[in-house]
């Protein structure tokens, strides 16, 4: 997984994909500093997805299982909301 210090911003919508997932790459400057995580079996990852991020294809015999799970604060009175 590699994830870039660009936060999402308004301005980025003209680089959605249409029609599929996530953003094309010029979203993110070559400029852009980033960090790599290599995944580790039984591993768990938490993000901000405010940031750019992207997921690299996943090689071997065993399969990966992903689940994105989204976490707020409810503005109507302040409890913890979780969906996927």
């Amino acid at each position: 997984m590699i994830i870039y210090r660009k936060r999402w911003s308004k301005d980025d919508e003209k680089y959605k994909n249409i029609g599929a997932l996530g953003y094309r790459p010029e979203v993110i400057d070559n400029e852009i500093a980033s960090v790599s995580i290599r995944g580790k079996t039984g591993d768990l990852y938490i993000i901000n997805p405010d940031f750019f991020h992207e997921i690299k294809p996943v090689a071997g015999n065993r399969r990966r299982i992903t689940l994105g799970t989204f976490i707020a604060f409810d503005p109507a009175g302040g409890d913890i909301v979780a969906w996927s």
